[in-house]
Formats: structure tokens, C-alpha cells, sequence
């Protein structure tokens, strides 16, 4: 398998540049860091570096003549350059995107990626370790493509599908409710699902491996109902449904969420969201509990 890593501007500068962000590690680590990876996956991998949009631009459109797949680490351009998304968009190949730190915890002008509306995946927060993620990711769906493995799909809910989506949100809530620490808050889907409403909104199932491992439902300007089964949480699948989302909605699109939810709202704003409002509410079935919710707002045109 051949990977080519992108590598965007001031990246040359690693060990020099703002060292308590990104470390004092240089690029030549990186490389070499990389470089064994490679030997050990039995992977190659080529690394370029460039300060340039138009030369970014260049090796991804040329990419897919050589590659089997490629990483990228657009560094600035990655909350400023449309056109480099839509170059990642262009090309037949699968993207995964990377970042030394976690951007959503940066400065508010970094919170949005274009890059992550072309990445399959997106892996930050993790210095060099983020790449050695996204590399054995990258790895593991190449392989699933070239045994002939359909490994993620996405389609209109069918009943049939009924009971995993009472396993996915009984999973996924539970995981949700247990990191905000309102758990025994949670009620299952079958007690649920009428009075919120869950089939007056569109219902995407994604599947994985043909089983179904995730859905999001929405109507034209609100996601309502957002779930990926917990053991298979952080693989992916949420940005997947999150990405057709976005595809098929209007602007401006709203989500509410518990205002605990840190992974969820982290997720949300890779991709573009940010920051509308926020109110007290009752959380249900836990006897009127006032809880804190926030409304997470999307206005990109995809």
C-alpha cells in the first residue's frame, strides 16, 4: 500500500514554532517518526511538505495517479482554504486528516476544518501520535477495500431495522448520559421514541459490515435524534452521518446537546458548528431534573 502525507505550512518550522502547542520535536522527527511506522505496517508512505496552497493542491489532485490513499495535515489551511477541500472532494481516493493539537481547543477561528468535510476521519489532539492513528486507520480500511468489504454504507431506515436502533440509542444514550454524569436519566428507545417524535424526522441507518452500528435523523434545519452504538464509538462513524447530514439539510442547520457532552460537541465543531445558545431544561424521566443544553449551529454551505 502507498500513502502520501500532506503536510501544510509552518510545519517545517516544528521545535521552533509556538513549542508549547506543538512540542519541540522538528519536522525531520516527524519524518523519521513516520518513516518507522511505515517499516513496521509494511506501508509506503511518502512525505511532503509545503507552505504553498497551490502546490497542497497540486500533489492532491496528482494523488490518485500514484497513492492508495492520503493524509493530511493542512495546519492553517485547514480553517481558511475551500479550495483545498474541494480537491480532497475531487479525488478517488480515501482521506483521513491530522493535527498535532486539538484544534477545537484552540483559538475560536481555528474551531472550523474544512478538510474534515472531505475526511473519512479525523484524528487531533495526540502530537505525533495523531499521525500513527490515522496511518493504522488508513491501513485497516485499505485493507477491508481490497478484500471487496463494502465496510460503511448509508441508507434509509427500513423496519427491519428496528431493534438495532433500539441497541444503538440504548448504547449510545447510556454512554452520553454516563460521561454527563446524568445516568439515571436514561430510558430506552421503546419508551421514547413517540413522544420525541423520532419518526416525524428523516432516518438514516449507517451500516457497518452490513450491521447497523449508528443513525441520525433530521428535518430541514435540525438534527433531532444522533446516535453511534458505544462499542463502536470513535472509529468514524458519527462524522460519516454527520458529513450526510450536512448534504441533505438546509442553512442554517441546529443541534441541541447536553452541555457535558464534550466528545459530541468536540465532534461538532471540527466539522463547522459552532456556539448558538443556551438554556436550562428538564431531563426526562429522572423526576424534572433541571439540566444545562446548548444549541451548536452550522452555516457553511457544503
Amino acid at each position: 500500500m502507498k500513502i502520501l502525507l500532506v503536510n501544510g505550512p509552518n510545519l517545517n518550522l516544528l521545535g521552533r514554532r509556538e513549542p508549547r502547542f506543538y512540542g519541540s520535536r522538528t519536522y525531520q522527527e516527524l519524518v523519521d517518526y513516520v518513516g518507522a511506522l511505515a517499516e513496521k505496517h509494511d506501508l509506503e508512505i511518502e512525505c511532503r511538505q509545503s507552505n504553498s496552497e497551490g502546490t497542497l493542491i497540486d500533489w492532491i489532485q496528482e494523488s490518485e495517479e500514484e497513492f492508495d490513499g492520503l493524509i493530511i495535515n493542512a495546519a492553517g489551511y485547514s480553517h481558511t482554504s475551500i479550495a483545498i477541500m474541494d480537491a480532497l472532494k475531487a479525488i478517488d481516493l480515501p482521506v483521513v486528516e491530522v493535527h498535532l493539537t486539538d484544534f477545537t481547543k484552540r483559538e475560536e477561528f481555528r474551531h472550523k476544518s474544512y478538510v474534515s468535510l472531505a475526511a473519512l476521519n479525523t484524528f487531533s489532539g495526540k502530537g505525533f501520535d495523531s499521525y500513527a492513528q490515522g496511518i493504522i486507520w488508513l491501513k485497516e480500511h485499505l485493507q477491508r477495500k481490497e478484500k471487496g468489504i463494502e465496510d460503511i454504507s448509508i441508507r434509509p431506515y427500513e423496519e427491519k431495522d428496528w431493534p438495532h436502533l433500539q441497541r444503538i440509542y440504548d448504547s449510545g444514550r447510556n454512554s452520553e448520559l454516563r460521561r454527563c454524569g446524568y445516568q439515571e436519566g436514561f430510558a430506552p428507545l421503546d419508551q421514547v421514541f413517540e413522544k420525541e417524535r423520532l419518526f416525524e424526522s428523516e432516518i438514516m441507518v449507517l451500516l457497518y459490515e452490513g450491521v447497523p452500528r449508528g443513525f441520525i435523523a433530521y428535518q430541514p434545519r435540525e438534527i433531532t435524534w444522533f446516535y453511534v452504538e458505544a462499542s463502536h464509538q470513535n472509529k468514524g462513524f458519527g462524522q460519516r452521518l454527520l458529513y450526510y447530514a450536512l448534504q441533505h439539510t438546509q442553512r442554517p442547520l441546529n443541534v441541541w446537546l447536553l452541555h457535558g457532552n464534550r466528545l459530541a460537541i468536540e465532534m461538532y465543531k471540527r466539522v463547522g458548528f459552532a456556539w448558538a445558545e443556551e438554556r436550562k431544561a428538564q431531563l426526562k424521566c429522572q423526576h424534572g431534573r433541571t439540566i444545562q443544553v446548548m444549541a451548536l449551529r452550522y452555516t457553511l454551505i457544503s
